[in-house]
């Protein structure tokens, strides 16, 4: 190994370590096991990791020095923030960008889309032949 790439591993390696240890804290596993979910599973605790990382660097003012926060929630907590957020997402209520291109609403008739707000359109179509 030649000097440059020895010195910038011995300053990276330790990062490695401390995501390992934040993936092995995320605690996410199935009672199924099958041959995809490994490297799933991997990925989605990476995420989580990093998630909580950008988190941290919010509160601590590093990008802007007004979202400084003296208190800051601990990994475990914010983890299950995080899972009960995911649990209460629907991509039918088109809260974030993208989600009007997501199966639960391409499969679905225009007319019972999701308008702009994230409301259902009425159908005043129905409304106006009946009457």
């Amino acid at each position: 190994m030649n000097h440059a790439t020895r010195r910038l591993y011995l300053a990276t390696y330790c990062w490695i370590d401390v995501l390992d240890g934040m993936i092995e804290k995320c605690y996410i596993f199935y009672r199924v096991w099958k041959y995809w979910h490994s490297p799933m599973l991997h990925s989605l605790s990476m995420t989580i990791a990093s998630a909580y990382d950008m988190y941290l660097e919010c509160c601590e003012g590093k990008l802007v020095p007004e979202w400084n926060v003296q208190s800051v929630e601990t990994f475990h907590t914010f983890r299950e923030i995080l899972s009960s957020q995911m649990m209460r997402y629907n991509p039918a209520n088109l809260q974030y960008p993208g989600d009007q291109l997501m199966r639960a609403n391409t499969s679905k008739p225009k007319l019972q889309r999701a308008g702009e707000r994230g409301d259902y359109m009425k159908m005043d179509l129905q409304v106006a032949k009946r009457s």
